[in-house]
């Protein structure tokens, strides 16, 4: 689970016994589900709140409950969205996606399991899981290219992830489109992978029944022509259906398989397997499926003859669709309820966003000259400095300052000040670029920083911006020129173990002493933080 570490021992102790059950489907399993959600909504725990619904919904889908399984979906989301936490999100939108499916409504369930890969994309599992069950929807409208390739990249991801069960879907149904598609060099490829994670699993969970194998080798070998081998396979299917808990697993499989055989007249094998498979389906009240299996069933009944029952399975395929249309409804209405939550939490989510960002620029921006503060200003430097001292790169720092600014102020006053440093500030702001950052370091006082440059293209720059100064053509009655000037000292050069990027500070500090006391108005850079006749000798003035 996500940030286990930062709840209570005891909820730390039930969360990793809940996944260190070996069967995550019984009932114990969802009752210390259940007990830990009841501590999580006592302590107003929201992630671990949307942690349990995540897995009391995928429960209640596997149990064929889908009224509790939507419930704790929408009870979920928004705790899962508010926490951050994209395996449940992904978990969530996964259900939505394959109840969609199950209903026949394809383009809602594309949209669910891209949400839920935009969920998580860092778990393999979540991922996974919803590329394979996007591929079966392009099965759905007959593009087996496409979702033969959704398959196998899902399935890559499930591997990666170590989840076995997760693994034998994405290979079976891999594996069956190949088939289907007439790629059998493909399928022979991922058949024994079937067999290896099918050992696995039967070693791991000795009590469960995996039909999915004797699937595939249904339409493996009816691709084959081998009608003996295709038959044996069926009734191996059919036997480990028979003692399998959650029929409706397995739903779509025997209505697929009902094809393959009707399809070579093999009746008296349909007629099992419709009978079998005939209540647990028509309890179900999922209308889709449903029609889909009186469609068999009418197909098999045509097939032996027997006239009377087509009639009876023609009203029963009516009755239902008019059911299935209110039952449309329905899920519509609860698909828009999701939805409408969702667009709320996105609203909500990019608000914060705004927020977010409105005060992270209220803590690094200098808010009168709208360049970085000087808390930003060290964050970049030592980023800089870093990247400069690793690969060998020069590093500039320029001081730079307005000249007889106290002047200035006293002549103009200081709102005009404000905007003196505000005009300065722009044309600053408008050289950053990738090379060059720009803040405000105190007072009149201006930071840049230069990554990357020869001598002569930091001058260039610093020349730059004294120009435009100067351009800008400002009044000070204050200053000898009667305009308003900057002085600028720069320390450029590749750093060397010893250094930090207070030298480069100092270094650049006394380059502008030196300039404002010898000649205002002017640009200074020295290689050295020493300032003497020898580095004197060796810094260009402009």
């Amino acid at each position: 689970m996500k940030d286990i570490n930062v709840q209570t021992p005891q909820v730390q102790r039930m969360i990793q016994e809940l996944e260190a059950c070996q069967d995550p489907w019984n009932e114990k399993a969802v009752q210390l589900c259940q007990e830990i959600l009841a501590k999580a909504e006592a302590d107003k725990n929201v992630l671990v709140q949307g942690y349990c619904h995540a897995r009391l919904a995928r429960f209640y889908y596997r149990h064929s409950d889908q009224d509790r399984c939507n419930k704790h979906i929408q009870l979920g989301i928004p705790m899962q969205d508010a926490s951050g936490d994209g395996v449940s999100l992904a978990i969530s939108y996964n259900l939505l996606g394959i109840d969609a499916v199950n209903h026949g409504d394809y383009a809602i369930a594309l949209e669910y399991f891209q949400r839920a890969i935009q969920s998580d994309k860092t778990n393999p599992r979540s991922m996974g899981n919803a590329l394979v069950n996007i591929g079966h929807i392009y099965y759905e409208v007959e593009d087996l290219d496409t979702a033969i390739r959704y398959c196998h990249d899902g399935r890559q991801y499930v591997e990666s992830s170590g989840d076995l069960d997760a693994i034998l879907l994405a290979l079976e149904q891999e594996a069956t489109y190949d088939i289907w598609s007439g790629r059998i060099q493909e399928a022979e490829e991922l058949i024994p992978r079937i067999q290896k994670i099918l050992t696995q699993l039967e070693e791991k969970y000795p009590d469960v029944v995996y039909p999915d194998l004797a699937e595939t080798m249904i339409y493996y070998y009816d691709a084959q022509g081998d009608s003996e081998k295709r038959n044996a396979a069926a009734e191996d299917f059919l036997c480990r259906l028979e003692k399998f808990d959650e029929y409706l697993d397995y739903a779509e499989d025997a209505i697929w398989i009902a094809d393959t055989m009707l399809n070579v007249g093999n009746t008296e094998y349909v007629g099992r397997l419709l009978d079998h498979m005939r209540q647990p389906v028509m309890d179900s009240e999922i209308y889709h499926i449903m029609l889909e299996f009186i469609q068999r069933d009418i197909r098999y009944n045509q097939m032996i003859g027997n006239v009377d029952r087509c009639q009876q399975l023609e009203s029963d395929y009516v009755d239902i669709s008019i059911k299935k249309k209110k039952e449309d409804v329905r899920i519509y209405r609860m698909n828009v309820n999701v939805r409408t939550k969702i667009a709320e939490l996105e609203i909500e989510k990019k608000r914060m966003e705004d927020e977010n960002r409105r005060l992270m620029r209220a803590a690094t921006i200098d808010p009168l000259t709208q360049v970085a503060n000087r808390a930003l200003m060290n964050q970049k430097a030592e980023e800089m400095f870093e990247e400069a001292y690793q690969q060998r790169k020069t590093l500039a720092v320029e001081m730079m300052d307005v000249d007889f600014f106290k002047q200035f102020n006293d002549t103009y006053g200081h709102q005009e000040g404000d905007r003196c440093l505000q005009r300065i500030a722009s044309i600053l702001k408008s050289l950053e670029d990738q090379y060059t950052f720009v803040a405000r370091y105190g007072g009149d006082e201006f930071f840049i920083i230069y990554l990357g440059l020869t001598d002569n293209q930091v001058l260039a720059k610093a020349e730059s911006i004294r120009q435009a100064v100067a351009e800008l053509s400002m009044d000070n009655l204050g200053a000898p020129s009667g305009k308003v000037t900057v002085s600028q000292g720069i320390r450029n050069s590749i750093p060397k173990m010893t250094n930090k990027v207070w030298d480069y500070t100092y270094a650049a500090d006394n380059a502008l002493y030196q300039v404002k006391k010898t000649n205002k108005g002017n640009i200074l850079l020295l290689h050295s933080a020493e300032m003497n006749e020898a580095v004197l000798a060796d810094s260009t003035m402009e």
